[in-house]
Formats: structure tokens, sequence, C-alpha cells
């Protein structure tokens, strides 16, 4: 019969009761006690004797001492006493407890070399004890908070026979001169963590130390039950693009202690819970986490999978960081190469350059919205003065925050270089630009090779960064954004009145009774037909060959007022 685990539920009453139920053909069958059908397993147990003090578990151990290990044993024992009803602890430990040692007594004979030694009951009790306590400790409890012997009841120098004892205990002279040695071995980032242990054990300071047990490589997709340490190497809210208020999800790259990445988001309600827990910059312990596949596009990483955080993941800080710790990840893209990535969706672009040129902040209002955004031009260029440059143009709350007068400053001793991520590859007036939204952030004369070595090309031509005046002043131009109204607004404008008038109407199409659109000619709007793979004009005067453009028939045309029509 297959083993079932005493915490399984009704699984596990299921099986204890087919060891006395016989001739039963269903599982009311295996219900029934006495012509009484009982709702489960568990109370068809009880009507039967079986879970009467502890007698449920004197069978589960009469069963498991037959084919079962000692340290399965063991491990049996510590789940059935944290997570079962015992009633009496101490009075199943002491009917039980000798099977727990056969590999202790194993290991006291194989140190001695006598395979006939017959160690006191004392002896293996007090050994029995200690591995006990790392079991209760491995699975987060305390061996004191259970009614089972006290561990200093029985001490080494109680065992009486000092052979044993000689063999059992560690010389000290030994054991330091093998730290020394090994901690002579450690590497710079082992060392960092084995002084720090050392100085919180000394100073009786609690503290969390340990690295994660699984690395960002090793995640596969489906639900993650190891601990994952990572730094939040970048962070940022993702907000409705038409609702500035509506947070619709918070993303993250992280980074595990060898430089892998990961994009991770967290969706809402999480994101408030998670947000007091979780800091750019900061180092974490996470656990019970869903991995999967990544976004199709607006990548940060390159990485297949993602993190997605659930409402069971935990969320640790660790105290003590390695000062190896990686803080930023980047794929840089040379300035010269950004024009093939123009519209680029399927990864963020990231770009290293001088800074010269800043603008001010000024406020803008686009087509589409009414409320002004904040934005700021910054000009790199990847080697001053003889390298093509780019604009990058920051968006709201980016370019307030931007640092501009402090790199203003810096510049005038030294090269201001910097690193901008998460940035998206626009073009406008066949000028090929970067946008830097929330997504976007930038490292500033980051000490990494590729930095180090744009400052030695750079020095040498070194200009201070210019304020532009004038960019800042065309930016400040405000768009005229159409007023919003309703289609009741409108319809019976005066039409010579309202000439060059502008009105941003949504409408919702409910029904089409007849066809309302037809293929028209770009010059003289009358019906097209087609002509090969494209279209020609009906009418003999025109004879236009081309595409055409979908457009409304009249009664239509004047009640929606002008709109762009698509079939």
């Amino acid at each position: 019969m297959y083993y079932v685990h005493p915490t399984a539920g009704e699984i596990y009453y299921l099986r204890m009761l087919l060891m006395f139920v016989s001739g039963a053909t269903s599982f009311v069958d295996v219900r029934t006690f006495q012509d009484t059908v009982y709702e489960t397993f568990r109370e068809a147990c009880e009507a039967r004797g079986l879970l009467e003090g502890d007698n449920e578990w004197s069978l589960l151990f009469d069963e498991a001492v037959v084919s079962a290990s000692s340290f399965q044993l063991r491990q049996l024992f510590v789940t059935i006493v944290i997570h079962c009803p015992v009633c009496n602890v101490r009075a199943l430990f002491d009917k039980y407890w000798i099977y727990f040692t056969d590999d202790i007594h194993h290991g006291l004979r194989q140190a001695l070399g006598n395979p006939r030694y017959t160690a006191p009951h004392e002896q293996l009790l007090t050994l029995l004890l200690r591995k006990l306590a790392d079991t209760f400790a491995n699975s987060g409890a305390n061996i004191v908070d259970y009614d089972l012997p006290i561990l200093s009841a029985c001490g080494d120098e109680e065992f009486g026979n000092r052979l044993i004892n000689d063999e059992l205990r560690s010389e000290p002279v030994l054991l330091r001169a093998h730290a020394a040695v090994a901690v002579s071995q450690l590497n710079a980032d082992q060392r960092f963590i084995f002084e720090k242990l050392t100085e919180s054990a000394l100073a009786c300071s609690p503290g969390i130390f340990f690295m994660g047990d699984i690395l960002i490589p090793s995640l596969m997709v489906g639900d993650c039950s190891h601990s994952l340490c990572v730094r939040v190497s970048r962070l940022w809210e993702f907000l409705d693009p038409q609702d500035d208020s509506r947070l619709l999800h918070t993303d993250l790259v992280l980074l595990d202690e060898e430089g892998n990445s990961i994009h991770a988001q967290v969706y809402p309600p999480l994101c408030q819970q998670l947000s007091a827990l979780l800091d750019e910059g900061g180092v974490y312990n996470l656990k019970y986490f869903l991995v999967r596949k990544a976004n199709r596009f607006y990548k940060p990483v390159e990485n297949c999978n993602m993190i997605s955080f659930t409402k069971w993941t935990t969320v640790e800080v660790v105290l003590q960081i390695p000062p190896a710790f990686p803080v930023c990840t980047y794929n840089l893209t040379p300035i010269e190469q950004l024009q093939p990535r123009v519209d680029y969706k399927e990864y963020f672009t990231d770009v290293l350059g001088v800074v010269s040129v800043i603008s001010h902040v000024s406020s803008l209002r686009t087509r589409g919205r009414q409320a002004e955004v904040m934005k700021r031009t910054v000009t790199i260029t990847n080697a001053r003065d003889t390298g093509p440059t780019v604009d990058v143009v920051l968006w709201g709350e980016r370019a307030t925050t931007f640092p501009a007068e402090q790199i203003h400053r810096d510049s005038g001793s030294s090269p201001q270089i910097i690193i901008f991520v998460g940035t998206l590859v626009r073009s406008y007036a066949d000028n090929v630009s970067l946008s830097g939204g929330s997504s976007c952030k930038w490292y500033i004369n980051a000490p990494v090779p590729e930095v180090n070595a744009l400052r030695a090309s750079a020095e040498t031509k070194h200009q201070p960064v210019i304020w532009d005046q004038g960019k800042a002043a065309a930016e400040g131009a405000v768009i005229a954004v159409p007023e919003h109204r309703k289609l009741k607004d409108i319809k019976y404008l005066h039409p010579f009145e309202n000439k060059k008038k502008e009105w941003l109407v949504i409408v919702k199409i409910l029904k089409i009774d007849r066809s309302w659109w037809y293929n028209a000619c770009k010059k003289c709007l009358r019906t097209t037909k087609p002509h090969g793979d494209t279209y020609k004009c009906t009418n003999s005067s025109c004879d236009s060959i081309g595409s055409p453009t979908p457009s409304a028939f009249g009664h239509e045309r004047h009640q929606l007022w002008r709109p762009a029509f698509g079939k």
C-alpha cells in the first residue's frame, strides 16, 4: 500500500480506514460503520475509535518503523508534533525514540572502529535530541516549546566513557588551525560575509546575511518556492496614458549576485502593499513568486522569462550587502546605429554618450491630452565635436528629476559621461531621437569600462555643458488642443460661423444599415474601380491612377462631421 503523509488530510484518514475495513466496494462503504454513513473519512475513523488519544499516531509509527530509516522517522515525528494534534507528545516520543537512533548508533560504531559497540541509552538520547533540535529549527520551530527531554539534562561528562568522549569531542587547537587555513582561501565576497557573520555573532546582533539558494538563469516557468537574492536595479510605475492617476503595474529590473538580470512586474493591489518594502537599489531575498514567459514588447533586459509577484510573495531585506554585488545592467547601442531601431518595440534601448547640451524644463500640451506635460532635452555625443549626436527627450517626472544643474556645474572640470537605459527610439522630421518616459533611468559617470573608455577620448576636447535657452523656448510652445465636445453640442452649429474650428468628439457606431463608404479618388473624390494592383478614377476628366481614399456618402458624411473613415 502506498505511503500517505499525515498532513494530507482526508487522504491520510482514507488510507487508515483501508487498513481496517474489508469488503468495501465504494467510498461510501469505507465511511460506513454500524449502519451509519459518515460525512468524512476522519469522522469514520473517530467512530471506529482509531483516533482516541494518540492511537492514530501509534498506528502510523507502528507501520513506519518497519520500512522507514531513522532519519525519515525523525522527520516524520517533527512534522506530526508541529502540524498535527498530538495529545501527549512525551508519551509518543518515549514509545518510539529508540527507533530514531539507528543511524546515530551506526555512526558511533564507525567512529570507534568497533562494530560490536553498544552505546548507553543516555548517550543515544542526548545525540538524538541534538539532531531533533536541528530538525525543529529547520522547520521554523523550537524543541523547547514541546514536552520533550531537556537537552542539557544529559551532558557529555555523564557518559562515563572517556574513550568515546575523546573521539566525539573536537580538538580546539586543530579546529583553530583549520579555520585559519580556510579563511586565507576565501575570496573577497566570502571574506566579507565571514567577517560580517563573526562580527554580528560576537556582538549578539541579529540580521539577514545569506544570499538566495538559486540564481536567475536557473529559474523555470511556473511557481518558484526558492529564495532568490536580487538587487532592485530599476523601479518604475506604468500609468494609464489616458489617466495619470490610474496605476496599471509596477515594473522592476532585478540583478542577482552574478549580474544576471530579469524583468519583474507587480499588479494592483499588490503595488501598494509592496511599495513600502521595495526601494530602488535595495537588495532583497524573494520567495514564492511566479516565473512566466517575458512580454512580447518593451522588454528592459534580454531574458526569455520574467517574474510576477503574487499575494504569497515574501520580501526580506538583506542588511549586509557584499561590495561586489552588481548595481546596474545595460545593453548599449552605439549612437550611429540608432536609426534601424526607430519604433523598435521588442526591447528598450540603452545608450552611452557625453552630455553636451541641456535644455531647461518646459511645459508642453499635446494633441489628445488636456493636461500639460513637462519636457527636457539632453543632447549627448559619442566623443566631443567628432561623433554623432542624439537628443534624449525626458518626459514628466523624468524631466524634472534630471540633475541638470549638477551636471552643468561638474562639466566645468571634466566631461560628464551618462548612460541612459529604458528609452525608445523615435524619428521626428527625419531626426532620430530618444524618448525617456517612466522606464528611463540614467547613470552618471558610472565606474564601468565603457564610461572610462569614452572619458579618455572626450577629455582631449572637453568643453562645459551648454544651456540651450532657444530649445527650451521652442519646446515651451503650446500646441492647440481640440476641445472635447459631445455630438449633440456640434450637430446644429452654424457651419459658416465655425469654419476651420476643431473639436474632439468620441462616438460609438451602434449600427450600419447599408454600405456607407466607397473607395474615392484622392483628387476629385469620385468613385474608383480596380486597375491591376491599384485603382483608377471613373471621372474621365481626372483619370487618376493610384491608391484610393475611403470616403463616406453625403448624408452620413454630413452627420458625422468630417471624420477619418476606414474600411
